[in-house]
């Protein structure tokens, strides 16, 4: 049975239900592809430089081992996919919001108060993944900022892309004057010497205390949020808004009727993704190479850089937009619903496969291999994943996580096996 054929028999057995999870005729098969799209990208993202361990180590040292072949990957990962990935995973929860109080109201539901339930399981589960699993989690960021969404409920589509223009471009800004640079500066806590904090996590990672490692964990992911905390809440709030705005004039469930303008957004966001990818590219270049950017440059950059990241994240939606109306290319794409369906488990397993490969309690792979070879590793990651979802969709309804976050949610387990 064929993907889209078993989410609408699903829709037989949640008719009469009036608060549960997604029926399978609710189900939009582009946003899934985009999720499972986003999902690899996702990945990616997090090898280089984290799952890796090349972010940990010295610029002297990343500097000194790069090969071409890493400086290209580097390069292609800053054009086409650091940020990027974020941006879409971080707009999909926004518009995953939108069509959740859509879905809501057309049921007579307390949406706000479903949401608020989704968030505490979402918090729960995200900060298990950040003690036990990876530092990096973005879920319990999700979690804690989220419920801001419920305060613009009532705001114009026009408004809301204001205000997501505003949260994404003026922080970045206001953080560069110097005098609120050194009021965070004071306030935000952060490890005495980065350097040395970098060098005792990358020891403890590639060791065998595992209690240590919960411990070096959980501070990391304290630091490197707070640390980012005054420019990056603001960045995630306008990011849900605009994936909120996007859900709730449910532009991808009629992509069909505004192929005109995806095709603009290919072109525009492909032409101004990669200008300014370019950009940081060159950037990135010579700051691992000891250059170290002024506030005056950092200040002309902020522009180029964040247009630069939606347009190229924009564009991608376009061209899957697009390319999901030739039958050809829909059943190829339709290969990454089943993550997509899945998200949360996929991008939870992508912790624990990648942890097992470079961290001391798995094979302690940590700091051996360069960006380039790091990108075939995801390759062969996310092929696995993508056979793995497959056949567990054809058994159940829900992936693993997602069952385990409905019934936390709606304080009961749904039915998880798919009926005969």
């Amino acid at each position: 049975m064929s993907i889209v054929a078993r989410a609408t028999a699903d829709t037989a057995a949640s008719a009469d239900r009036t608060l549960g999870p997604i029926a399978g005729e609710e189900r939009v098969v582009l946003l899934d592809v985009i999720r499972g799209f986003t999902l690899y990208g996702v990945l990616l993202a997090n090898t280089v430089p984290w799952f890796s361990g090349w972010g940990l180590l010295p610029k002297a040292e990343t500097a000194a081992r790069a090969s071409i072949s890493d400086e290209v990957a580097l390069a292609f990962l800053t054009v086409f996919i650091s940020r990027k990935s974020q941006t879409l995973l971080t707009c999909l929860f926004g518009l995953g919001f939108a069509m959740q109080l859509v879905r809501a109201e057309a049921r007579r539901e307390h949406g706000a108060w479903l949401f608020l339930r989704r968030l505490a399981g979402l918090l729960f589960i995200g900060a298990a993944h950040v003690a036990l699993v990876w530092w990096g989690d973005v879920l319990w960021g999700y979690a804690l900022t989220g419920g801001t969404l419920l305060l613009f409920r009532q705001r114009s589509t026009r408004v809301l892309v204001l205000l997501a223009i505003a949260l994404v471009f003026l922080p970045k800004f206001v953080v560069l004057v110097p005098v609120v640079s050194a009021f965070f500066d004071r306030i935000i806590p952060s490890p005495a010497d980065r350097a040395v904090f970098d060098a005792e996590l990358l020891a403890v990672i590639r060791g065998h205390d595992y209690l240590d490692l919960v411990r070096m964990q959980l501070q990391r992911a304290f630091f490197h949020f707070w640390r980012h905390a005054p420019e990056y809440i603001p960045w995630m709030i306008g990011h849900f808004l605009v994936g909120y705005a996007a859900g709730r004039s449910r532009v991808l469930e009629h992509a069909a009727m505004h192929l005109r303008a995806w095709r603009k957004i290919l072109v525009w966001g492909v032409a101004l993704g990669v200008a300014g990818g370019t950009a940081s590219a060159v950037k990135g270049y010579f700051v691992r190479h000891g250059w170290t950017p002024s506030t005056r440059w950092k200040a002309a950059l902020v522009v180029p850089e964040e247009v630069a990241i939606l347009a190229m994240a924009s564009a991608y939606v376009a061209a899957l937009a697009l390319l999901m109306q030739s039958p050809q290319w829909q059943r190829r794409l339709t290969l990454l619903t089943p993550p997509g369906q899945m998200a949360l488990t996929t991008y939870l397993s992508q912790s624990v496969i990648m942890t097992f490969l470079f961290y001391g309690w798995g094979l302690g792979l940590i700091g051996t291999y360069g960006p380039a070879a790091c990108i075939a590793i995801t390759l062969a990651v996310f092929a696995v994943q993508l056979a793995l979802a497959r056949m567990w969709l054809a058994r159940f309804r829900f992936g693993p996580m997602e069952w385990v976050w409905r019934t936390i949610t709606y304080g009961k387990a749904p039915p998880l096996r798919r009926s005969a």
